[in-house]
């Protein structure tokens, strides 16, 4: 047998130089030496080897591991590195390169011996294996696809089964006839084959129309001519039913532009959180010191029209964030899902929408035995909310004897639950239907709606498991079913938290946004609190050795976020790291959400209400204090 040829890569020329001695006792081959990535490379071109023996630490800027990974890519070439480097992070990188061995210096030349030969032999059976796998996948691509060989005369010859099935032409009815007359509007196939045959190469059509047995596909085709250096025998055909895919595409084309839609809610949904967050809170910090004002003053009732402009502005700002909320929610829903009674859900909807109801219809009931489900109570809350608001407004007020909403939970075939909502309303043409799921799409007039609702729905129980269907007709009314899965998880109930009075703590919160810091000092001004306008800063107050109960900070800065501290601080002080609160006006990085999905009991929605804020605080605080210490 011929020796194996081998590289050496080694920029020590003493090094390199034993390696090759030792290599030639070995029976090997060596085509060259090489101290440099770009050497390697240069010297493999022109005389490809066998395998390369690569030590990491090398002549220049790129080390052994770049140049592993041009060899592979370039020249697929099999890599042995021999280096003295066996520390965790280096393996790691040169793992990424799939060597076929790894030899720590000083080596053993039976140790050698044997990592290089299993390379060898596992560098050829690899060859062997990718070859046999490109042969089985152009077999099966050809088996997948309808193919037909013609005489030079454009006459079909032979058609495969997956020919029958796509053209709905039986092969006997096929066999003599030519491409042209094969099907209602293959024509073009016929000057596709001419046109190999003639041209004496492969030509293709992307996009080609045919009625099929009655039925329209769509198709890609391609036809090559089957010929030696002298001589043309016909030409292969090969035809690709792309009428799904197509529709497909259009379907992903539509998700894009629905994704690209999404990523820019969660922008605007986060620029204007910050704004939002403190002007909510600076109104609840005002209306509080007009009380206390009031209950001092000699003539409360003069502060009055001040309270009442505070508790519209609230209410606008309370308006603003619910949009923003559903803007956040379509870009990315987020459910916490769990075992949920559905029943319980659809309680405090019925009882939220009932002021909307009563005026229009009577309201029907009926609860079946269900199962817990896979859902979260917040969100499913809001999706039948938001179908019964709906329903409701599908029908004028006026005459509720006339009309009905009903709602009806079934147990489902699956194990799951089904929740129906049907109202006696004006019902829905085919088209609105078809569109009540797109985001932005309503038929309310301006101002009363956003056209968020459905969509977000849609998106909540989608990213839960489960399905939306709809069915109505003008004049008819409409009906919706939320198909939700089946939990296997059992239900605890948990009892309610109360509320404890709390001495002062040391508070520090980190955010680039200097109005949102100083409202959160006004909110939080029973606590000594340290404000920090970056990361950066923060990570300087540490530094200086203080220490807080409690860490309020942004998840989203520029430069540096907050997840960042939270990994600093889980290495220099894991107790301190465990008390911080994230802050966000929407994670809609990868990153972020992901950080965010691990870590939900930690998160504080912007804009949040002041008291919760407050609340979220004492809570923490009365469980620093009452822990044991250790």
């Amino acid at each position: 047998m011929t020796a194996a040829r081998i590289l050496v890569v080694e920029d020590e020329g003493i090094v390199a130089l034993d390696i090759q001695r030792t290599l030639a006792r070995l029976g090997f081959d060596v085509t060259g030496v090489a101290a440099s990535a770009d050497e390697a490379l240069a010297q493999a071109r022109s005389e490809p080897p066998d395998l390369v023996l690569m030590d990491i630490h090398l002549r220049g800027a790129r080390d052994g591991v770049h140049a592993a990974e041009d060899l592979r890519a370039e020249l697929d070439l099999p890599v042995v590195y021999l280096t003295a480097h066996s520390d965790v992070a280096t393996v790691q990188r040169a793992k990424l390169t799939e060597p076929l061995g790894y030899v720590v210096k000083p080596y053993k030349s039976a140790e050698l011996l044997s990592v290089i030969e299993i390379a060898l032999h596992r560098s050829r059976v690899e060859r062997r294996l990718r070859e046999r796998e490109h042969l089985l996948a152009t077999t099966l691509a050809s088996i997948g696809d309808a193919v037909l060989t013609t005489d030079t005369h454009g006459k079909v010859e032979f058609a495969n089964g997956a020919a029958e099935k796509l053209l709905g032409v039986p092969v006997d009815a096929m066999v003599g006839r030519e491409v042209a007359a094969i099907a209602l509007g293959a024509a073009p196939l016929g000057e596709l084959v001419q046109t190999a045959i003639t041209l004496r190469h492969a030509s293709p059509i992307e996009a080609l129309t045919l009625d099929c047995a009655g039925r329209t596909v769509s198709l890609q085709a391609g036809a090559a001519p089957v010929a030696d250096k002298s001589t043309t025998y016909g030409a292969v055909l090969v035809l690709r039913d792309v009428t799904e895919l197509r529709q497909m595409r259009r379907q992903l084309e539509f998700s894009d532009r629905l994704a690209a839609l999404g990523t820019l809610a969660a922008g605007v949904a986060h620029e204007i959180n910050n704004p939002l967050t403190f002007v909510t809170a600076n109104l609840d910090f005002v209306r509080r010191q007009l009380d206390s004002l009031g209950r001092a003053a000699r003539d409360p009732d003069a502060l009055a029209p001040l309270g009442e402009a505070l508790l519209e502005a609230s209410f606008g700002a309370d308006r603003v964030a619910h949009i923003v909320s559903e803007l956040r929610l379509f870009a990315r829903p987020e459910p916490r899902p769990g075992p949920t009674r559905i029943e319980n859900v659809l309680r405090w909807c019925i009882a939220v929408a009932q002021h909307e109801i009563r005026p229009r219809a009577r309201l029907v009931v009926r609860f079946g035995v269900t199962p817990l489900v896979i859902g979260d109570e917040t969100r499913l809350g809001q999706v039948f909310l938001n179908l019964l608001v709906n329903a409701a407004h599908a029908i004028p007020a006026g005459k509720p004897a006339e009309n009905l909403v009903s709602v009806e939970t079934i147990a489902d075939a699956d194990g799951g639950c089904t929740v129906t909502i049907v109202d006696t309303g004006a019902g829905m043409t085919a088209d609105v239907a078809a569109r009540v799921f797109e985001p932005f799409f309503t038929t309310k007039r301006v101002g009363q709606g956003t056209g968020l609702g459905l969509s977000v729905s849609h998106a909540i129980v989608t990213a839960l498991g489960g399905r939306i269907e709809l069915e109505s007709r003008p004049g008819c009314g409409t009906t919706f079913r939320v198909h939700l899965r089946p939990s296997t998880e059992t239900l605890v109930d948990r009892p309610a938290a109360e509320a404890v009075v709390v001495e002062p703590g040391r508070i520090l919160v980190v955010d680039d946004e200097p109005f949102l810091l100083a409202t959160l000092r006004r909110t939080l001004n029973t606590h000594h609190v340290t404000t920090c306008s970056s990361v950066k800063e923060a990570r300087a107050v540490f530094a200086g050795g203080a220490r807080f109960d409690v860490v309020l900070c942004d998840l989203q800065m520029p430069h540096e976020t907050g997840m960042d501290l939270y990994r600093d601080l889980q290495v220099i002080d894991p107790v301190q790291a465990e008390r911080v609160l994230f802050l966000t006006g929407g994670a809609f990085t990868e990153d972020a959400a992901k950080f965010v999905a691990t870590r939900p009991e930690r998160v504080i929605h912007k804009p949040f209400d002041p008291k919760a804020l407050r609340a979220r605080v004492a809570q923490c605080l009365t469980a620093l204090r009452t822990a044991p210490s250790g």
